[in-house]
């Protein structure tokens, strides 16, 4: 038996599936994104193909319910559900990279290939578990053709500027400059501190998406949406973007329906006629499953303020969407769980939103998790999803962030640290943090002045007692480096060089005395303060009582050996 690639085995499945995978498949290198947007589309056509064999056929259902559908038969198993929904929640990825936060770890190539080889696989189990039909041997091409396609695309955007052709171009060029983005930033060979240069890919987008034959084509009409929106190779222009969407709301397209009801929502001087709008396609785009549609009017009818209050409702479009992967909703199902203190619930959408990248989520998971620690190892993971909330949060060079959380974050270490030196220092680090922090609240300030000199001495108490190598001694002078005499932090990190400077000018050849409390350590004294030996001015005879101390004896014996 030959062994098929993975196009024929596809096309010996079904030739027009098989046609649409191979289209997929070609901007595997290119375009990976599309890919995955191609082969999620592709994936909603399988499986209402499949539920037509079981009566069920509803042309509105999102591939979410489908998948689900197919679940509900009875007949297919858990591996090709499972297949079906990675590769759903892959293709929501490259579709929506805005609603999915953490963009490091996002590699559209990878898991392009991971949807293509899962489908393949679905496919091979519904031949064999659902259909009868025996296996074909086949395997997975890598070194297929992936640009013909896109070649053709663009000979038919260049001379017959075909507004579909364009369009697949467009996006193939804006895919490009976003692998080419996570690899300058996040890819193995990246710089820790890179700068990414937005080279022609979106200024070539924009321009095949701006043609005049696209203005009536509702896809090309989003893309432009969200390039005026988040400023990707333009200006941002929020009523550039709201024009847009207008046109690929109007125009069908299911996105622009939701970004456009969210856009119409957001509008300051917004009125009656914009409201009413906004939830119209609000609902239209719900009834097909869209995630931030459901997000927005689970909000609305939670307030009650345009549309009729309905918390059941609210809570109903809110779990649906949290379902579909949308990770702001997931957030706030598992909030909504914890308030009713069903913490199984809680931590099952909130880690689902934690893996999405949803930043809140970790915050979240840090507080509950410290509320109910009963172990020094749940402690240190809750401790672990503050810092990775304060890392993603916090500008290191400005200090600008998140100054509650850090003080938060501190005395709760501060708390549990018990006679640990090396804790409480890492409490006292996250209140100097706090304090430094431009919008630090001058409560909060009070509060770390208060605690501060305290815990400073209690360090100084332990480490009188323990023997230090010269590294830690250093380790801890530069800690110490961030207070004043009275041990209150200094206001920022400037003022604290500031003052260390004037010190050493003041006193270059001052060694640092080996104390730890501020008032020794940090703020040397200052040269009135210096303890001044006065040498007597008369020569001094050898057998003369010593005149620089009180042990009374001759000169010669003590200071003039």
């Amino acid at each position: 038996m030959n062994t098929l690639d993975d196009i024929e085995f596809i096309c010996s499945f079904d030739e027009e599936i098989g046609l649409k995978y191979k289209q997929a498949k070609s901007y595997y290198n290119i375009a990976p994104g599309q890919t995955l947007i191609l082969i999620r589309a592709l994936l909603v056509e399988l499986c209402r193909d499949l539920l037509s064999e079981y009566g069920e056929v509803n042309p509105k259902a999102e591939l979410y319910d489908l998948v689900e559908k197919l679940k509900s038969t009875g007949e297919f198993n858990s591996g090709i559900v499972d297949s079906l929904h990675q590769i759903r929640l892959n293709g929501n990825r490259a579709a929506h990279p805005e609603q999915f936060p953490k963009k490091n770890e996002l590699n559209l190539k990878k898991l392009a290939k991971e949807s293509l080889i899962l489908l393949c696989r679905a496919i091979e189990m519904i031949l064999t578990s659902i259909q009868g039909r025996t296996s074909l041997s086949y395997e997975f091409n890598h070194s297929a053709d992936s640009e013909s396609d896109l070649k053709e695309n663009a000979y038919k955007a260049l001379f017959k500027n075909e507004p579909d052709a364009n369009y697949e171009v467009a996006m193939a060029l804006i895919q490009m400059r976003n692998q080419r983005l996570h690899d300058t930033l996040f890819g193995p060979d990246a710089e820790p501190y890179a700068r990414f240069y937005d080279g022609e890919e979106m200024r070539h987008a924009l321009h095949l998406l701006e043609s005049p034959d696209n203005s009536n084509h509702a896809d090309s009409q989003f893309q432009l949406g969200i390039a005026y929106l988040g400023g990707l190779g333009c200006k941002p222009n929020e009523d550039k973007a709201l024009c847009h969407f207008s046109s690929a709301a109007y125009g069908g397209n299911l996105n622009a329906k939701a970004y456009y009801g969210c856009q119409l929502l957001n509008l300051k001087d917004r009125n009656e006629g914009d409201e009413k709008e906004a939830i119209q396609f609000l609902e239209e785009a719900s009834e097909h499953g869209h995630p931030l549609a459901l997000d927005i009017l689970s909000a609305e009818y939670a307030k009650g303020e345009i549309v009729e209050k309905d918390i059941h409702r609210a809570t109903k479009l809110l779990t649906e969407a949290a379902n579909l992967g949308y990770p702001e909703s997931q957030y706030k199902v598992a909030e909504l769980f914890l308030q009713q203190d069903n913490l199984e619930k809680y931590w099952h959408f909130i880690y689902k939103a934690i893996d999405n990248g949803h930043v809140n989520a970790l915050l979240s998971a840090g507080r509950t998790l410290s509320h109910t620690s009963t172990n020094r190892a749940q402690l240190k993971k809750a401790f672990s999803y503050y810092y990775s909330y304060i890392q993603l949060t916090q500008d290191a060079q400005s200090f600008k962030g998140d100054p509650n959380v850090r003080y938060e974050l501190g005395s709760l270490i501060l708390k549990n640290a018990g006679n640990n030196p090396y804790e409480i220092k890492e409490g006292l680090n996250n209140f100097v943090f706090s304090y430094w922090d431009p919008s630090c609240p001058s409560d909060v300030k009070t509060k770390i002045e208060n605690l501060c000199p305290s815990y400073l001495e209690s360090i100084d108490n332990l480490l009188s007692t323990m023997q230090l190598s010269v590294e830690e001694e250093s380790s801890w002078s530069r800690f110490y480096a961030s207070f004043k005499a009275s041990g209150h932090p200094f206001d920022t990190s400037k003022s604290m060089l500031a003052e260390l400077s004037r010190i050493t000018d003041a006193r270059p050849k001052i060694t640092q005395p080996k104390s730890y409390m501020p008032k020794r350590n940090n703020v040397l004294p200052s040269p009135k303060s210096l303890p001044v030996t006065t040498l007597p001015k008369k020569k001094i005879g050898r057998n003369d009582i010593c005149p620089y101390c009180n042990s009374g004896k001759k000169y010669k014996r003590c200071h003039g050996k």
